[in-house]
């Protein structure tokens, strides 16, 4: 999205890794009158693949994952019975909350977190990731950038991000962007189907399935 692409910009021109990402992610779903599924699966994976793609993705060897989940909730009864009905193939008992954290090893043997706490019971949507960013090498950071993306109410929704100087606390770069994301997403699959290089906004099929691995299985019900 517009404030991922900015970001990517930003860390390939002064040559940065990320150090760590730490995301709020989540929404409102008890007013939603649709089925929905466990947060784990549905709302969890987005910050995830965020942050991996920002790690580099190919540059993985290793996940440990530490991953708690709550069950208060938020679906409304009779929209579970339809979904049952329906055998749409939700849980009974999806979950409503994850915290999680990942240790994310890379191939020069480096490690880095990803720390996650992800909703389907919030106030109101949020959707945020703070990332430390520092040069190659570097064991303290030099930037620091938040994502915020789907910001405002309504129609109109907007992503903003916002860098600083991790030593002075300078604004390094700071942006607002609306844009029509199912369009952009559209865009890349049509161009990677017609012959096109890889947009790294969309997620492979060796990816996906690494994530459902890695997921499965991570709450004991």
């Amino acid at each position: 999205m517009p404030g991922m692409d900015q970001l990517w910009a930003f860390m390939k021109g002064r040559e940065l890794e990320c150090g760590q990402t730490v995301a709020v992610w989540g929404k409102n779903w008890c007013a939603v009158d649709r089925p929905i599924g466990p947060d784990l699966e549905e709302e969890l994976v987005h910050p995830l693949l965020a942050s991996l793609r920002l790690i580099g993705y190919e540059q993985v060897t290793d996940i440990q994952r530490q991953v708690i989940g709550t069950w208060v909730p938020y679906v409304q009864p009779e929209i579970a019975t339809q979904g049952a009905q329906a055998q749409f193939g939700y849980s009974q008992k999806p979950n409503d909350t994850s915290v999680a954290n990942f240790n994310v090893k890379v191939n020069n043997g480096r490690l880095v977190p990803i720390s996650i706490l992800s909703s389907f019971n919030f106030f109101e949507q949020r959707r945020t990731i703070d990332v430390t960013l520092m040069h190659k090498g570097s064991t303290f950071p030099d930037f620091k950038a938040c994502l915020e993306f789907d910001a405002g109410s309504g129609a109109t929704r907007v992503d903003r991000i916002r860098i600083i100087n991790a030593r002075t606390d300078e604004i390094v770069l700071e942006n607002e962007v609306s844009s029509n994301k199912l369009l952009i997403q559209l865009r890349a699959a049509l161009d990677m189907f017609g012959g096109g290089e890889s947009d790294p906004r969309l997620v492979g099929l060796k990816e996906a399935s690494d994530i459902v691995r890695l997921l499965d299985g991570a709450l004991d019900t």
